[in-house]
C-alpha cells in the first residue's frame, strides 16, 4: 500500500505509560510535517512527469496524423486540380488543332501503337520528359487544323486521361512516401521523447527514494540517540530518587530513635518521680501517725482537774501543758515541713525534664 501525505498527516502515536518517558510531541510533529511536505512534492513531481509524457505522446500522434492528413489533402487537391484541368482542356479543345497536334505527337512517339494494341499505351514512369511534353503541348494553343474523325478524338481523350491518371498516381505515391516519412520521423521523435521522459522519471524516482532513505536513516539515528539519552536520564533520575529515598528513610529512623530515647528518658523520670512520691507518702503517713500518737499520749498524760483550791497549781500545770503542747506542735510542723522537701525537689526535677 503506497504511503500518502494524508497517511503521514493522520498518523497517531500511543502515549507512553505513566512513569515512563517518550518522544517529544513537538519534535515528532515537526518531523512528520517535513516528511509530509517532501512526499507531496515527490507525488506532484511524478504527476507532472506523467503529464509531460502524455503530452509528448499526444503531440507526436497529432503531428503524424496532421502530416498524413496534409499529404492526403495535398494529393486530393492535386488530383482534383488535374481532373479540373483535364476537363477544362477536354471541354475547351473544340479547336481541332490541339487534338491533332497531340495525336500527331503520339503517333510520332509510338508509331504503329494503334494498329498493334487498338488503344493508346500510357507512357512508362522512366520517361518523365515524354510524359510532360504532351501535357505542355495540350496547354498551349495550336494552330487550327482540319476537323478530325471521331476515332481520333476518342484516342486523344484516352491518351490525355491516361497521362492525367499517371501523374495523379505519381503524386499520390510521392505524397504517401512523404506522409510515411513524416509519420516515421514523428514516431521516432515521440519514442525518443518517451524514452528520455522515462529515464528522467526513473532518475527522479531514484533520487527521491535515495533522499527518502537518507531522511529515514537520519530519523532512525536521531531516534536512537534520543532513546539512549532518555534512557540515561531515566536511569540517573531513578538513581537520584533511590538515594533520596534512602536518605529520607535514614533520617526517619534517626528521628524515630531520638523520639524513642526521649520517651524512655521521660518514662524513667516519671518512674523516679512516682517512686519519690510513694516514699514521700509513706514518710508523711508515718510522721502524721507519730504526731497524732504523741498528741493522744500527751492528752492521756494530763492530770485530772482539781477543785478551786488547786486553781493556781492547775493553772500553772495547764500553762506548762500548753507550753509542752506548743513545743510539740512546733516540732510536728517542723517535721511536716521537712517531709515536704522531697516533694518540692521532685517537682523541680520534673520541671527541668
Amino acid at each position: 500500500m503506497p504511503l500518502t501525505p494524508a497517511d503521514v498527516h493522520n498518523v497517531a502515536f500511543k502515549k507512553p505509560p505513566i512513569g515512563k518517558r517518550g518522544y517529544d510531541d513537538e519534535e515528532v510533529d515537526a518531523f512528520l510535517d517535513l516528511v509530509e511536505a517532501e512526499l507531496a512534492r515527490l507525488i506532484e513531481e511524478n504527476a507532472d512527469l506523467r503529464n509531460q509524457v502524455a503530452d509528448l505522446e499526444s503531440r507526436a500522434g497529432g503531428s503524424a496524423a496532421s502530416s498524413a492528413s496534409s499529404s492526403t489533402g495535398q494529393y486530393a487537391a492535386l488530383h482534383k486540380s488535374n481532373a479540373v484541368d483535364d476537363s477544362e482542356n477536354y471541354s475547351s479543345s473544340s479547336a481541332t488543332g490541339q487534338y491533332a497536334t497531340l495525336a500527331q505527337n503520339a503517333r510520332d512517339e509510338e508509331p504503329g501503337a494503334d494498329t498493334q494494341n487498338g488503344a493508346p499505351q500510357a507512357p512508362s514512369p522512366q520517361e518523365p520528359a515524354q510524359q510532360e511534353a504532351p501535357a505542355a503541348a495540350a496547354a498551349q494553343p495550336a494552330p487550327a487544323a482540319p476537323a478530325s474523325s471521331p476515332v481520333g478524338d476518342h484516342e486523344k481523350a484516352s491518351r490525355i486521361l491516361a497521362l492525367a491518371t499517371e501523374t495523379a498516381d505519381r503524386h499520390l505515391s510521392e505524397a504517401k512516401s512523404e506522409a510515411d516519412k513524416h509519420l516515421s520521423d514523428a514516431k521516432t521523435h515521440a519514442e525518443s521523447l518517451r524514452t528520455k521522459a522515462e529515464e528522467e522519471h526513473s532518475k527522479r524516482i531514484g533520487d527521491a527514494k535515495a533522499e527518502a532513505e537518507k531522511h529515514v536513516t537520519e530519523a532512525r539515528t536521531s531516534a536512537a540517540a534520543l532513546l539512549a539519552e532518555s534512557q540515561s536520564k531515566a536511569a540517573a533520575t531513578e538513581k537520584d530518587a533511590q538515594t533520596k529515598a534512602e536518605q529520607l528513610a535514614q533520617a526517619a529512623e534517626q528521628k524515630k530513635a531520638d523520639i524513642l530515647r526521649a520517651l524512655e528518658e521521660r518514662k524513667s523520670s516519671l518512674e523516679r518521680r512516682i517512686e519519690s512520691l510513694h516514699s514521700f507518702e509513706t514518710a508523711y503517713r508515718t510522721r502524721i501517725q507519730g504526731y497524732l500518737s504523741s498528741q493522744l499520749k500527751e492528752i492521756e498524760d494530763l492530770p485530772a482537774l482539781e477543785p478551786a483550791g488547786g486553781i493556781a497549781g492547775d493553772g500553772a500545770g495547764a500553762h506548762s501543758a500548753q507550753d509542752q503542747g506548743g513545743s510539740t506542735k512546733v516540732s510536728g510542723f517542723v517535721g511536716s515541713s521537712d517531709a515536704q522537701k522531697p516533694a518540692s525537689s521532685d517537682k523541680s526535677e520534673d520541671e527541668k525534664n
